[in-house]
């Protein structure tokens, strides 16, 4: 298996499962998958688990386009995107350096579709992943759900509803 590529099942599960003693965010909700990644096979690459999965700019653009082409036979409320690279804590420069996807994003948004992009997972307080520090884009980074845990980036217990440590 390649590492990382349970982590958009688990996403589509969180926002539109549908079960007995858990559901989704959207439990009524449709997912249509787009495949964005490719493998990677060397360790400079991947770092320590190789193989593992890794996007391109120009793929998850091209991602974002076919969503769109989508529209006209499907009611799409939102693309979900946890996926990032970068640390960004201007938004003028982010928008700058990621105008390709920012107008990827600013034509979803022209028909009323949302893009969501995951905040990032290296707990900057000032900064944001691409390409959620896209200014149309809806970054949303992770909250406690259970008080009580501690991770080696807490300073003392989670806390319910307190943005998690390691999230941007």
């Amino acid at each position: 298996t390649i590492d990382g590529c349970e982590h958009g099942t688990h996403v589509a599960g969180i926002a539109a499962g549908k079960g007995d003693a858990f559901s989704g965010v959207a439990k009524e909700a449709s997912v249509i998958a787009v495949q964005v990644f490719s493998e990677f096979t060397l360790i400079e690459e991947c770092g320590e688990t190789v193989p593992c999965g890794r996007t391109f700019r120009d793929d998850y653009n091209q991602g974002l386009s076919h969503v769109y082409g989508l529209r006209g036979n499907h009611a799409i409320a939102s693309v979900n995107m946890s996926l990032g690279s970068g640390l960004y804590s201007d938004q003028s420069l982010c928008d700058s350096d990621r105008a390709s996807t920012k107008a990827q994003i600013d034509l979803l948004r022209s028909a009323g579709i949302a893009t969501v992009v995951a905040s990032g997972n290296e707990g900057y307080v000032n900064a944001l992943s691409g390409p959620a520090c896209v200014s149309t884009a809806i970054s949303v980074g992770a909250t406690w759900d259970v008080s009580g845990w501690k991770l080696d980036c807490d300073t003392d217990l989670s806390v319910v509803d307190k943005v998690a440590c390691f999230s941007n």
